[in-house]
């Protein structure tokens, strides 16, 4: 693996990390709550933080395609 490709992968895998950790600060948050206001917020923050992860997901894999071995 060069080291372009190294970088491209930690650079992928550090967001990947970053937003799946944020996911779980919100769900841990959600199982925790018991105001119902607050947990409507959790619920639509969680739906927000799948949805940054699968993007970051999706961006790690193209980053992937482009930068990655050409063999």
């Amino acid at each position: 693996m060069s080291e372009r490709e190294r970088q491209v992968e930690m650079m992928g895998s550090a967001a990947v990390a970053a937003s799946a950790e944020t996911a779980d600060a919100i769900a841990e948050a959600a199982a925790e709550n018991d105001d119902p206001v607050v947990g409507e917020m959790l619920d639509r923050a969680a739906v927000s933080a799948d949805t940054t992860l699968s993007r970051v997901g999706w961006l790690r894999g193209a980053l992937q395609r482009l930068f990655g071995s050409r063999t």
